[in-house]
């Protein structure tokens, strides 16, 4: 930040000022956004599926079949020897990219990894609404969802730079010579505008 400033960083005396307006830059950004950069990450723990128990991501419904009758293009996953197994079956039909007839089996931007026999499900692209995802026994494929802070654009991370240096100008007490001889006051610039966040608030419209 003091760089952009233009401040050197061995000058300390306007620290607190501008943690103080970058913590207000940040609250200004997560208004307009409505606090966009949390996601609800979805997590699923497999443990001992029976046949047709079936978990669902963003309305894609995966089946658990036994060993030798899962169809992949049916978006069924064999239950493997180990629930490591298992998850691993379902984490690549999660990930596909194979169509089948019209449909993809995978989940469109959704990216699923697994640790163990507990599968995380991310959002491939940060402007995508969060991950819907249910099961239909909570016991053998067990659902639970975390609130995680994702990685914040460099756009918005520009607009918060340039609040703060707009309002580091624009401070209390801040005249210029010109000003104090009775010449002109300075033009510290307009307001940022928010143009730069409108890409990131329009999922979050209506």
């Amino acid at each position: 930040m003091k760089d952009y400033l233009f401040i050197e960083q061995t000058e300390t005396s306007y620290d607190t000022t501008l943690s103080r307006l970058m913590l207000a830059a940040a609250r200004k950004a997560d208004e307009y956004l409505m606090n966009a950069f949390e996601d609800i990450t979805p997590k699923i723990t497999v443990a001992s599926p029976s046949a047709n128990d079936q978990v669902d991501v963003n309305g894609c419904a995966f089946t658990a079949k036994a060993a030798g009758n899962a169809d992949a293009d049916s978006r069924e996953f064999e239950i493997g020897a180990t629930d490591a197994d298992t998850a691993q079956n379902l984490v690549n039909l999660i990930n596909s990219d194979i169509l089948s007839g019209v449909a993809e089996i995978g989940v469109p931007g959704v990216t699923a990894s697994r640790s163990g026999s507990v599968i995380t499900l991310s959002k491939r692209y940060s402007n995508v609404t969060d991950i819907e995802c249910s099961s239909t026994d909570d016991d053998t494929l067990r659902v639970d969802l975390y609130r995680v802070a994702a990685a914040v654009p460099a756009d918005v991370i520009l607009w918060c730079e340039a609040f703060v240096a707009w309002r580091f100008a624009n401070r209390d007490g801040r005249k210029s010579e010109r000003s104090e001889s009775g010449v002109t006051g300075v033009d510290w610039g307009e307001r940022p505008s928010m143009e730069l966040l409108e890409p990131y608030a329009m999922q979050y419209e209506g």
